[in-house]
This record gives structure tokens, sequence and C-alpha cells, in this order.
């Protein structure tokens, strides 16, 4: 017997994420700003003795950051129908389960678990038992299996 730690069950913990509408301008926002500052920083760096253009370097590097950080809230966007529910993981660790439906966003990092539907008794459908799903059985002679793929059907 291995004296290895017991597996705690896992509680489920809600975690509520931001809404995806107040995300989504600032993302926009982001991709918007991120060429805008390269272009002016190349408009307003200065030209040297050979003519080669030298940009405005911290102009340069915020439109590199910006178009980063834009790259990075993209894929935390997701959408969740009612009585859905994601599971938020970080880094294989779980962290919560997002459940208030709509078009949310959490980090890129969490926003990647995967869907989860609701148990059969809250969704009300039925679950499937085994004596449902056996109800007729297959003769051999109806088997496709049996037939030759030339044979005329009888």
């Amino acid at each position: 017997m291995k004296s290895a730690q017991a597996k705690i069950p896992t509680e489920e913990r809600e975690r509520r994420v931001l809404s995806g509408w107040v995300m989504l301008p600032i993302a926009i926002l982001l991709y918007v700003a991120a060429p805008t500052l390269i272009v002016l920083a190349f408009l307003n760096g200065t030209t040297t003795s050979s003519n080669a253009a030298q940009p405005n370097w911290w102009l340069f590097a915020a439109g590199v950051v910006a178009i980063l950080v834009a790259i990075l809230l993209s894929p935390g966007f997701f959408a969740l129908q009612p009585n859905e529910a994601r599971v938020l993981i970080l880094f294989g660790d779980y962290r919560g389960t997002a459940k208030q439906g709509g078009f949310c966003w959490a980090t890129r990092f969490t926003a990647t678990g995967r869907r989860r539907s609701p148990p059969a008794s809250q969704n009300g459908i039925k679950p499937r038992t085994r004596a449902a799903t056996n109800r007729t059985s297959r003769s051999p002679r109806s088997s496709s299996a049996t037939r030759s793929a030339c044979a005329p059907v009888p």
C-alpha cells in the first residue's frame, strides 16, 4: 500500500470574470494605436547624413509593446450560453468556474479551460440508460458487415 498523499477532491469555486464588452474596446484601441505609434515613430524621427531614417525609438517601442499587449488580450474572449460554464485553469491548476452567461473575458492563461455542460438533471434532459439503448437486436442478416459488396439485396 502506498503512503502517498490521498487525492483530495476539488470543490467547485465560482469565479467572476470581466465583461467582454469592457475589454473589447481596449483591445481594439491597442490594435489601432500600435501601427499608429510605429508610423509616428518614423515620421517624427530624424535622418542621418546619408539620408537614412532614424525612428523615434520611444514611440517605436511603445507601438511594439501595444501590439504585444493586444495579442495577449485577444485570446481571453469567450462566450457562455445560459446554463453553460467554463473551467478556469492556470498552468494546470484549477482556479474556478465561470458560470455567468454572455460575452466574457479572462486572462488568456485561464480562459483556455474546456467547456462543461451542466448535469443532465439541471438541463431537463433525462440520462440514457443501458436498457434504453439495447431495445432492438440486430440479426446477422440485416447487418451490412455480413453482406458482400457485390451481392444482390434479397
